[in-house]
C-alpha cells in the first residue's frame, strides 16, 4: 500500500493495471492489494479463480472488460505488438 511504498523510498508511481489475456487487474492503493478491475469476455469468474494462484475475492459485481475501439486496436498493434505476438491482426474484439 501506500505506506509500505513511502517506507520504500518509492512515495510516487507504481503500477496502475495489468492487463492479461483473460481479464485486467488494478490495485487498491491504500491496502497495495491487486483485484479484479474487469474480466474479458468469453471468461467465467470460476475459470479466472482456476488460473490465478491468489484469492480474487468477490467477483459477483465485476463488469466485463470492454471491445477496444478502433483506434485502440490500431495502437495496441502498432506501438505494443508490432510483430502480431499478442494480438494476430485478424483479431477485432476480445
Amino acid at each position: 500500500g501506500r505506506n509500505g511504498r513511502k517506507a520504500l523510498g518509492l512515495d510516487w508511481g507504481g503500477p496502475r493495471w495489468v492487463v492479461t489475456p483473460k481479464c485486467i487487474f488494478d490495485f487498491d492503493a491504500d491496502v497495495g492489494r491487486i483485484r479484479v478491475r474487469s474480466i474479458n469476455e468469453g471468461v467465467s469468474p470460476e475459470e479466472l479463480r482456476d488460473l490465478t494462484g491468489f484469492d480474487l475475492g468477490d467477483l459477483s459485481g465485476v463488469p466485463k472488460t470492454e471491445s477496444p475501439s478502433e483506434e485502440e486496436l490500431a495502437l495496441l498493434r502498432t506501438a505494443v505488438d508490432p510483430s502480431g505476438v499478442l494480438l494476430p491482426a485478424d483479431v477485432k474484439r476480445y
